[in-house]
């Protein structure tokens, strides 16, 4: 079963009581294979969270890092 798939089947609940969630962003970007002078290529925005207490972690893409974005896949419910 591809990744993606599984992590739809089987969302990933983090927190709750005594629980502390850490939560961080990253810019990911790389060169394109073969092109010695780094091309651009569209860079994208990775955030992500952990469970400190069980070491369970997200990681989503996300295309702004505004509230509107981020507020839902910190707390989707």
């Amino acid at each position: 079963m591809k990744c993606s798939a599984d992590l739809i089947a089987n969302p990933v609940q983090l927190g709750g009581p005594g629980h502390i969630v850490a939560v961080d962003e990253t810019m990911v970007a790389r060169r394109k294979p073969g092109n010695a002078q780094g091309r651009p290529v569209r860079s994208e925005w990775v955030f992500g969270g952990m469970d400190l207490n069980t070491e369970t972690f997200f990681m989503e893409i996300v295309r702004r890092r505004d509230t509107a974005t981020l507020t839902p896949v910190i707390n989707p419910v």
